[in-house]
C-alpha cells in the first residue's frame, strides 16, 4: 500500500465512534489513517492524531477563543482554516494521500470547506447525511465525491457499518489508482458550453487537435462556468472560448443555470485571451412547465424535459442580456474578440426550429454594439452557431489570440 495516509476528519465528540470504525476499515485494507478532530463542544470519543487544540493552534488562536465564538458556524469556519493548514502541510511533505470526512449538516460544511482548499486530483470523499439533497453548497466547483449515508450518523449499526466499510473501500480505491494530475505540455483551452451549442465545441476541438492545444470543456449549468473561471484564476488555462452565455442569462432572469453575479467577470483571469460567443441567448432555462411563473406562461416555450422548460427571450430581455454582457466584457484587460452567429444562437434557434427569429438576433447584435465600450471587436458572421463555417472562424480567431 502507498505510504501516504488518508486523513479522517470529523467532529469526534458526536462522530467519534464512527470515525474510529472507519479508521479500522481503512487499516483492514492496508491503508494508514490520520485522525483530525474538528469538534468544538463535547469531549472526543478517543484521542486523535491531531487534537482540536492543535487545529486551533494552526489558526493562530486558542481552543478557548474558538469555543467562545457565539455563532457555531463561525467557530467551525475557524476550525476549517486550521485543518486546511494542517492538510496543506502534510501534502507538501508528500504524506497525504486523500481526505475522508464524516458529518451531518455542520460536519459536512466543515469538511467540505477544508476539501475545497485542496488541489484538484487529491482524493476527497465526504460521507454525509446531506448527500441525498442539493449538494451544490458543499461541492461547488471542486472534485469532491459525496457518499450518501441514507441514515443519520448516530452510532454504529447494521447500516452505518456497511456505509463506512464501503466508504473505506472507495477511499482506498482512489488512493490505489495512483492517477496523477499535472498540466500537459500543450496549451489548455477552456470551453464553456451547454447542450444546445455543443456541436460548435465538437467542431472546434476537431480543428484544434492539429495545433499544440488541448480542450477542456465546462458545462455551463450554474457551476461549470464558475469552475472554468476558477481554472483560469489558478493558471490552468492559456485561453478561454465562451460558447454559451447560459449562466449570465439565467442569473438575470431567475433561471435554473444561474452562474451568480460574478460570472463573465473572470476575476483573476482578466488577462487571459478570450473568444466570447453569445450562444444560448435565445432562451431562459426554467423549471417544470406546470410550475412556470405567471409572467412566462403565455410565452413561447419548449419543454426540454420533465424538469426543465425553455422560454424564448423577448426583445426587452435580449437588450438586458446585451447590456450586461457588454458591461462585463468592456472591463477586460486582455485580448478578446466577440464572435456573433447571425443565423442563430443554439440548436433551438435555427431555421425550422421553435425559437428561430433572425430579427431578434439582429436586435441583440445592435444593442450589444451600442453598449460595448473600449476597442474589443465584434465580428458578426452570417452563419448559425453550430455550422462548421462558424466553428472554423472560432478556431482561426482562437489561434490568432492564443498562439
Amino acid at each position: 500500500m502507498d505510504e501516504k495516509q488518508i486523513a479522517v476528519v470529523a467532529t469526534l465528540d458526536t462522530k467519534g465512534d464512527l470515525a474510529k470504525y472507519l479508521v479500522k476499515e481503512l487499516e483492514k485494507r492496508g491503508c494508514g489513517a490520520i485522525t483530525i478532530d474538528g469538534g468544538i463542544q463535547g469531549d472526543p470519543v478517543f484521542i486523535p492524531d491531531v487534537t482540536r487544540e492543535k487545529v486551533a493552534e494552526a489558526t493562530g488562536v486558542s481552543m478557548g477563543e474558538i469555543c467562545g465564538v457565539k455563532e457555531e458556524g463561525k467557530a467551525l469556519e475557524m476550525m476549517a482554516q486550521g485543518i486546511t493548514q494542517i492538510l496543506v502541510n502534510l501534502l507538501k511533505k508528500g504524506a497525504l494521500g486523500g481526505v475522508v470526512g464524516l458529518g451531518g449538516g455542520m460536519g459536512t460544511s466543515l469538511c467540505t470547506s477544508v476539501m475545497k482548499n485542496l488541489p484538484f486530483g487529491v482524493p476527497k470523499l465526504m460521507v454525509s447525511t446531506m448527500a441525498g439533497g442539493d449538494v451544490t453548497p458543499f461541492v461547488g466547483t471542486k472534485d469532491i465525491m459525496m457518499f450518501h449515508t441514507v441514515v443519520d450518523l448516530v452510532g454504529l449499526n447494521v447500516i452505518t457499518r456497511s456505509v463506512l466499510g464501503r466508504a473505506a473501500g472507495a477511499a482506498v480505491g482512489m488512493l490505489q489508482s495512483k492517477t496523477s494530475f499535472q498540466l500537459p505540455a500543450k496549451k489548455v483551452i477552456g470551453f464553456g458550453t451547454i447542450g444546445g451549442t455543443e456541436a460548435c465545441v465538437r467542431n472546434c476541438i476537431s480543428h484544434m487537435n492539429v495545433k499544440d492545444m488541448e480542450a477542456v470543456v465546462y458545462h455551463t449549468n450554474g457551476t461549470g462556468g464558475m469552475a472554468l473561471e476558477d481554472a483560469a484564476r489558478e493558471g490552468f488555462l492559456s485561453g478561454i472560448i465562451e460558447v454559451s452565455v447560459r449562466e449570465l442569462v439565467d442569473h438575470l432572469f431567475g433561471g435554473v443555470c444561474d452562474g451568480g453575479p460574478d460570472r463573465f467577470r473572470w476575476v483573476g483571469g482578466e488577462d487571459i485571451p478570450k473568444v466570447i460567443i453569445p450562444g444560448s441567448a435565445d432562451f431562459i432555462v426554467l423549471g417544470p412547465v406546470e410550475g412556470l411563473p405567471a409572467e412566462y406562461r403565455n410565452r413561447q416555450c419548449h419543454v426540454h424535459h420533465h424538469a426543465m422548460t425553455l422560454v424564448r427571450t423577448d426583445y426587452h430581455e435580449l437588450e438586458v442580456i446585451a447590456e450586461a454582457l457588454a458591461r462585463k466584457v468592456s472591463r477586460l484587460t486582455g485580448r478578446a474578440v466577440i464572435l456573433f452567429p447571425k443565423r442563430g444562437f443554439s440548436c433551438h434557434d435555427e431555421e425550422g426550429m421553435h425559437f428561430f427569429d433572425v430579427k431578434k438576433n439582429e436586435y441583440f447584435l445592435y444593442k450589444l454594439k451600442q453598449h460595448l465600450k473600449g476597442d474589443i471587436p465584434v465580428k458578426d458572421i452570417e452563419a448559425h452557431i453550430n455550422d462548421s463555417v462558424f466553428s472554423e472562424m472560432v478556431v482561426q480567431t482562437a489561434f490568432s489570440l492564443f498562439d
